[in-house]
């Protein structure tokens, strides 16, 4: 009836611009600030640059773009089990390229190392005495895998890096400069997403001054890029999906270029672009939805796929096509194998240095719960689905990440045919951080009432 519909501006109420957002949040981003930066300090003094998981793939990824070599051309072997792998051959100054001193270890055994001390710092810090002789990698003792992700991500430390060569550095300088490129980078782009996100700030600020997120953010991995690539995204579409205002282009623009670089980062991410599509009609239409869905999509065949497919190399520890051959004989077991893994993840958490993650994930579980309870979830309403469906959809894209997580350590870490009853291997908490944000997401309600949403369509 014309009488009980609401004003517009009731219906969308007016969130403030983003100098109103700075002062309601400007308390939690510099607590966010200080303790990133003192929690980085710490690990800049504690850890070695190259006391990390896969410092051959990092360090030299960072080398590779800061020397303008990213793009150089590959070649393909087969590795130790059988797999054509392109390798990339990168030039350079010895002390950088022979990585001495270069230890991998897991994310929280190197926290762990930062309090009892990084015995491999020192032999970082003295290394480079070959001067600026100039070499090539990979050799048969130095090797290298600067190709395996999309070299933009290392933009921030390849900054820090190219300022420590112009500036004639020591190789440990010149990755320290690279950290804290690195560092810069993800403060920002964090800080960003907290100044955006509607509700869930505290959550967010939480989730980026853990000590597993700063030591991925004050460490050459490209891991805390990816995080907060995947932060700015989720902030972004929950600042429009809670002012629940019709996109504009400049916003449906910003959609594009963050779902094609989560798309960049790690394929494994990518449910969580599918947000994008249970947005209401009043803000995204069906047609401008696929739109967006074909720009971003027309954006990863026209310059993601090209560099994979010409460039990119993969790490596996088994055969990936025998693998992949029993999956596809064997899915029942498959299944089983990833279910078990999923089932298994609380429990490898809890009694690891982990144990951070698996506590925050508590704690947004039980906010969840208190949700779901308050809102009477069990009547199983329509309209309650429709008010919860950034929670349900949040959730069901975190689930199929950890999917296809799993599939993926089953096809390159796993011997498949071998596997039995054990684990799957190869599982890092580190890949849980990008995943954290989406489950802020949940805290966005759709409280326009079916009348209310049929007038937001139509005005």
């Amino acid at each position: 009836m014309q009488g009980s519909q609401r004003p517009i501006d009731a219906v969308i109420p007016s969130t403030g611009n983003l100098r109103t957002e700075y002062k309601k949040s400007r308390m939690l981003l510099l607590g966010f600030v200080l303790l990133c930066v003192i929690q980085a300090s710490w690990f800049l003094i504690r850890t070695g640059p190259l006391t990390i998981p896969d410092p051959d793939m990092h360090a030299t990824a960072a080398y590779a773009l800061a020397t303008g070599q990213s793009l150089n051309a590959t070649r393909t072997e087969l590795d130790d089990f059988g797999n054509p792998v392109k390798v990339q051959t990168i030039r350079g100054e010895a002390g950088y390229l022979y990585l001495e001193g270069r230890k991998g270890v897991l994310v929280d055994n190197a926290l762990l190392l930062s309090l009892s001390g990084d015995p491999y710092r020192t032999q970082q810090r003295t290394s480079g005495a070959d001067g600026t002789k100039i070499i090539s990698v990979p050799s048969d003792q130095h090797p290298n895998r600067s190709n395996q992700y999309f070299p933009l991500l290392y933009a921030p430390q390849a900054l820090g890096l190219r300022i420590g060569l112009w500036l004639h550095t020591s190789p440990y300088t010149g990755w320290q400069l690279s950290r804290i490129g690195n560092l810069v980078a993800f403060v920002a782009l964090w800080g960003f997403a907290i100044l955006a996100m509607p509700r869930g700030k505290l959550f967010l600020a939480l989730i980026g001054c853990l000590p597993t997120t700063v030591f991925l953010a004050s460490s050459l991995m490209v891991d805390a890029m990816v995080c907060a690539i995947c932060a700015c995204f989720v902030a972004f579409l929950a600042r429009c999906a809670h002012e629940r205002r019709p996109l504009s282009y400049a916003q449906m623009a910003w959609i594009i270029v963050l779902s094609w670089l989560v798309l960049c980062s790690k394929i494994v991410y990518t449910p969580m672009l599918l947000i994008t599509l249970i947005l209401p009609g009043s803000l995204l239409s069906g047609k401008r939805k696929l739109a967006v869905v074909a720009a971003w999509g027309a954006g990863a065949l026209l310059v993601f796929v090209p560099w994979y497919l010409r460039f990119s190399g993969t790490l596996a520890l088994t055969n990936i096509a025998d693998n992949i051959g029993f999956i596809r004989a064997h899915i029942g077991s498959t299944a089983f194998a990833v279910f078990r893994a999923l089932r298994h993840l609380p429990l490898a958490l809890s009694q690891s240095a982990g144990i951070e993650l698996f506590l925050v994930l508590n704690v947004w579980l039980l906010t969840m719960l208190t949700i779901v309870v308050k809102e009477r979830a069990f009547t199983f309403r329509g309209r309650w689905i429709g008010r919860n469906r950034y929670l349900l959809l949040s959730a069901a894209s975190i689930v199929a990440s950890l999917v296809c997580m799993m599939l993926f350590l089953a096809i390159t870490w796993n011997d498949m045919s071998t596997l039995g009853t054990a684990h799957l291997e190869g599982f890092q908490e580190r890949y849980l951080v990008p995943l954290m944000p989406v489950a802020t997401f949940g805290l966005i309600r759709d409280n326009a009432a079916p009348d209310e949403e049929s007038y937001l369509s139509r005005a």
